[in-house]
């Protein structure tokens, strides 16, 4: 009942970005299904929350490291490939100074 969650969710999602009336229309039909036996609704209804509860942590998290991430001193691409050339020419020398001995 989880997965089948879940893959509703994810193709929800989906739909909703496409089609909003669509999918308000879907998922409608499918709360409608479970009104006619109120355990398995208030079950639909439980997983559903807990769902959008994951989903909605799950954004804060990515927000949140992609702030971090953001706000951080990283390495850029040009001061990357600096180092890289560095390393290499490291590497050389070492090399040269191996065959020396």
């Amino acid at each position: 009942m989880v997965a089948l969650l879940k893959n509703l969710l994810a193709l929800g999602v989906s739909a909703s970005i496409a089609d909003r009336e669509t999918f308000v229309n879907k998922l409608s039909g499918y709360i409608q299904q479970y009104q006619d036996d109120p355990i398995v609704a208030n079950e639909w209804a439980n997983n559903a929350t807990d769902l959008l509860k994951q989903f909605t942590d799950n954004v804060r998290t990515q927000h949140n490291i992609t702030e971090g991430i953001k706000d951080s001193n990283l390495a850029k691409d040009k001061t990357v490939e600096e180092l890289t050339q560095a390393i290499k020419k490291l590497t050389e020398e070492l090399q040269h100074l191996k065959g020396l001995k």
